[in-house]
């Protein structure tokens, strides 16, 4: 299309050609070719503008051209489609009408920077597509913009002969991009925060300080940074109440006395604790279900999670949150799995402050058996002394045959009794622990002497050949509890003696080099005596045990012997029956074969 220049020439040149043919071949000629030849050079350009045009509207990037002040002279048809916006509501207008109010600054700032030193720039920045603006309500947060885009952005300035005359800016909608990135890194920090959860609930510290742990990685998620808070109520069991367990936070007076115990369905957490679901709950001002509020408080919103096992409702575990916190998928099964596994950690320290519980009674009781034990047996010994005491006295006197006898048999049953209730006494005393040993310096020749002695006439009476012996090498003096040391011998020396219907009884007496360097003493007993089977072995230390019924009818007892004898050694720090050393105050015992018994072929076994 010409110019109204060109136009005017060409016209002058039409009426000088009909007017003179010379001036046309000499002055005129040349013009028109000229006009002719720039014509169809701006035919050519037009259309290749045109073809340009076309190319960017066919483009699926938007695509935006500016003047040098930023305000936009060209938008590509997938701008308009993509944003909303429409030529002429667009065209002339600055490019800064499509930024978000919440853009970052700091972008926008470098962006500016670039371009003024006529550098390209390229970023990411926070866009908003046309329409009305968000309504804003007095006391209420504003709610996340659904305008609102994400775009990669690049601005490259166009640079004629040395001057920037515009800016070409090509855009690109990465919304759902960003939207993808921004779950990755919750659900990345969510899993982690889990496993380091799972290993605070496994620790042995109080349950109160490891729910306040557990909070404060929980405080450290996207959503649950803004104000720290939250706490866990308990489901009162016999009520149907929540009881506030722990708090971790900045909480007013008056929330701790509201919320210090709600009924089941009132509010948020009491609405968790019956329908055993999560709950999200937005702006506190904008929920229904939000129903205290609290002077001072400032716009929250919140996570309400069931702490429960299978279909039991535990408790509730409430968090504060930003006033929209993020909904997705992934976050509620995280969130869950924490819940369950807070219930857990409840129930293990329930069915411990139970097992606690019922230990205490049950030491209580045996506490109490024990007091009514020795008490009892020590009344008991008393009237039996006196009892044994005439019968002593009454021996002397004159009487017939008959009569002796009837004595005799009076003082071997009271003796009997005697024993079983001294047995009882001990028995009882080391349950209640209050058995002490004491350390004293004695003379050991004398103390096996003194055993076998009183014994050697019981061996007699039963035709069997009793030797003692002692190593040469053994020291003569120790340190330790001589009067608990000979009833120990004397009770395995007398059973050995009493099971043992013919043959001997062996006790020697030797020292042996300890694991430390210490000298050890080695009492090692063996007879012929009748035999334990195995299995009866193993109930050998056992109170009130025996080897069968008919033992029991046959040589009596109670079958405490052996159970004192053990906790004897034990007080004494005793570990083990079976040959290892077993270590007193200043004495060194070792038990490796209290009794050695003859099996089927003849040989002997080592019991223990």
């Amino acid at each position: 299309m010409l110019t109204p220049l060109q136009l005017t020439v060409l016209d002058v040149v039409l009426l000088a050609l009909s007017s003179s043919l010379p001036l046309w071949f000499f002055a005129l000629r040349p013009l028109s070719i000229q006009i002719i030849e720039e014509k169809q050079h701006l035919e050519k350009q037009t259309a290749a503008n045109m073809s340009l045009l076309e190319a960017l509207d066919s483009c699926n990037d938007m695509i935006l051209l500016m003047d040098i002040k930023g305000n936009i002279s060209y938008a590509n048809q997938s701008f308009f489609q993509l944003t909303g916006w429409t030529s002429a509501s667009l065209l002339k207008k600055n490019a800064n009408i499509l930024n978000s109010p919440n853009t970052d600054k700091a972008s926008l700032k470098e962006l500016q920077h670039r371009l003024q030193q006529h550098k390209p720039w390229s970023g990411r920045l926070l866009a908003r597509r046309k329409g009305m603006e968000q309504i804003k309500i007095l006391g209420q947060t504003t709610a996340p913009d659904p305008l609102e885009c994400w775009v990669d952005v690049s601005i490259t300035p166009i640079i004629r002969e040395g001057e920037n005359i515009g800016y070409v800016e090509v855009l690109r909608d990465i919304s759902a991009q960003v939207s993808h990135e921004i779950v990755v890194e919750i659900e990345k920090k969510d899993i982690a925060a889990r496993f380091e959860i799972a290993n605070i609930l496994q620790q042995t510290s109080p349950l109160k300080q490891r729910f306040i742990e557990v909070m404060a990685v929980l405080f450290s998620l996207k959503n649950c940074e803004l104000e720290s808070k939250g706490g866990v109520f308990i489901k009162d069991e016999a009520d149907d109440f929540l009881d506030m367990f722990v708090m971790k936070g900045q909480f007013s007076d008056e929330f701790i006395r509201r919320e210090k115990r709600i009924p089941l369905g009132a509010c948020l957490c009491g609405r968790t604790a019956v329908s055993g679901k999560m709950i999200i709950s937005d702006d506190c001002f904008c929920d229904p279900r939000h129903e205290h509020q609290f002077e001072g408080m400032k716009a929250h919103g919140h996570y309400i999670m069931p702490i429960a096992f299978n279909t039991e409702i535990l408790g509730v575990l409430f968090l504060y949150t930003s006033p929209y916190p993020a909904k997705n998928q992934e976050r509620i099964d995280i969130f869950m799995q924490v819940s369950e596994m807070m219930a857990i950690a409840l129930l293990r320290e329930k069915a411990q402050e139970s097992l606690r519980l019922a230990h205490e009674t049950t030491l209580l009781a045996a506490k109490n058996k024990s007091d009514f034990l020795a008490n009892m047996s020590h009344e008991i010994r008393t009237p039996m002394n006196g009892v044994l005491g005439m019968l002593s006295i009454l021996k002397e006197t004159e009487m017939e045959a008959e009569q002796r006898d009837m004595v005799k048999t009076a003082a071997n049953s009271a003796n009997a009794l005697l024993t079983i209730i001294n047995d009882i006494l001990n028995f009882s005393k080391l349950e209640a622990g209050k058995l002490e040993l004491e350390t004293i310096e004695f003379h050991l020749p004398d103390l096996v002497e003194d055993v076998c002695s009183l014994l050697a006439i019981e061996a007699r009476h039963n035709t069997l050949k009793l030797t003692c012996s002692l190593d040469v090498e053994i020291q003569s003096y120790w340190q330790g509890d001589a009067i608990r040391i000979r009833q120990i011998v004397t009770n395995i020396l007398g059973n050995a003696i009493k099971f043992t219907q013919q043959g001997d009884v062996f006790v020697r007496v030797k020292s042996v080099v300890a694991e430390n360097g210490k000298c050890d003493i080695r009492f090692e007993i063996q007879d012929t005596g009748v035999g334990i089977t195995p299995k009866i072995q193993k109930n050998l230390f056992k109170p009130f045990s025996q080897a069968d019924s008919s033992t029991a009818r046959h040589f009596g007892g109670t079958g405490l012997g052996l159970s004192i004898c053990k906790d004897l050694v034990e007080l004494m720090g005793g570990f083990n029956w079976r040959g290892q050393s077993i270590r007193g105050r200043g004495l060194i015992l070792v038990y490796p074969a209290f009794v050695s018994l003859k099996t089927s072929n003849g040989s002997f076994i080592r019991l223990f």
